[in-house]
């Protein structure tokens, strides 16, 4: 079929297989009702207009006069993603003995489903709480390597309906380690068991993994030292090519509790992290970040007790070298700092932020080359300033606009 002179508008594109069933189920959970004539094309096939139906019903089209592929494909749309050709169920229902991933008949645990899928597969979890052990670790630990995204998604697209955690008192209620590569999640809940000290999720050596729309809760109900996401690689390893998309971090409990946590020692390579417009609200540092690279674009900072986003350490010297940049942010703190360039901070960046303190605004320590441009900082009206600079003859930071 050829169609000419069309507009999609709040349309909805599935990048992997569905069946008849699913495709329904999806047109009548998701808003708006445009959807209700969408049969799951998918549009990158290696062809400027022709949009492939992966759904089975054989609804091929060609677009006349548009260019949707090469230079034109929509920014961050990556064609590793969804290039499978099955989708696998799991359940709380499900069993992983009997059951062959089907929709009718799906497994029990992610688990199981991460041992039989392909590269570019789709695992479509349901609404339920899933406490994984894998190899009887007390925890969740995928660690396949892919060659394109694998994607874990919820299959009801909404977050706050499929929890990921441990099975037990873990540290780790997921871990993702021995260099485990192109995996991504889309709107699901990491959580965590009760413990002294942990995480909802810890990455270590680990590259090209993905999380989209997800949410990181924290159990504080106890002292103890606790992160929505620990980074820590262990040995001379490598965490590269890392994506939170639209992610959210919140906290439960009266102890404070910190949002993304790095601990990172030399010999250790940390790179391309990226958070974009994700929402943080934490009683510790929202954000403390050590070696390596990080891009933060847009979204919402907020802590009540530490300090809102830290480069590098808090302290005078001796930190991390860390490098990095944040742009058009929301970044406040009740009683700390909002934003701290701290020590061996090399060539950060900040770019039309809005930073308040209920000490400082923005700190810039003992580092080279931090840039502030076209930001607006606000202390505590008691004595905290907007900003404040540790002077040493290194200091070689800028202050713009």
């Amino acid at each position: 079929t050829e169609i000419a002179g069309v507009t999609l508008h709040s349309c909805k594109i599935w990048t992997a297989a569905l069946s008849s069933a699913q495709l329904a189920d999806e047109i009548v959970q998701v808003e708006p009702v445009y959807q209700s004539n969408i049969y799951g094309w998918y549009f990158f096939d290696n062809s400027a207009d022709k949009w492939n139906d992966r759904s089975g019903n054989g609804h091929h089209f060609t677009l006349i006069g548009t260019s949707t592929h090469t230079a034109d494909k929509p920014t961050g749309v990556d064609e590793t993603i969804g290039t499978g050709s099955q989708v696998f169920s799991v359940a709380t229902t499900g069993n992983d003995t009997t059951g062959d991933g089907s929709l009718t008949n799906p497994y029990a645990s992610i688990t199981k489903a991460l041992t039989v899928v392909a590269s570019g597969d789709t695992i479509l979890v349901a609404d339920g709480t899933y406490s994984e052990n894998t190899v009887s670790t007390g925890y969740f630990r995928p660690t396949q390597i892919f060659s394109s995204y694998v994607t874990i998604r919820s299959a009801s697209g909404i977050a706050s309906n499929v929890i990921i955690q441990g099975a037990s008192n873990a540290t780790y209620n997921t871990l993702i380690q021995n260099n485990a590569a192109y995996i991504r999640f889309e709107n699901v809940t990491f959580g965590m068991r009760l413990s002294t000290n942990g995480s909802a999720l810890r990455l270590a050596n680990s590259n090209n993994i993905q999380f989209v729309g997800c949410k990181f809760v924290t159990q504080s109900d106890s002292g103890g030292t606790r992160y929505g996401v620990l980074l820590q690689p262990s040995g001379a390893t490598v965490i590269d090519n890392i994506l939170f998309d639209n992610c959210t971090w919140t906290q439960t409990g009266t102890f404070a509790a910190r949002g993304v946590s790095v601990v990172w020692t030399a010999g250790n390579t940390i790179s391309n992290v990226s958070l974009t417009n994700c929402t943080a609200t934490m009683q510790s540092d929202c954000l403390y970040l050590q070696g390596g690279g990080y891009t933060i674009t847009g979204g919402s900072y907020t802590s009540t007790d530490a300090h809102a986003i830290l480069f590098g350490g808090d302290s005078n010297t001796g930190g991390n070298l860390t490098t990095g940049s944040i742009s058009g942010a929301t970044i406040t703190c009740t009683n700390g700092h909002g934003l701290i360039i701290g020590n061996n901070a090399g060539g950060v960046t900040a770019t039309d932020c809005v930073c308040s303190g209920g000490d400082y605004g923005i700190v810039i320590k003992e580092n080279t080359g931090a840039t502030v441009t076209s930001c607006t900082a606000t202390g505590n009206s008691s004595g905290g300033a907007a900003i404040y600079c540790k002077r040493s003859e290194e200091h070689t930071s800028e202050l713009q606009s």
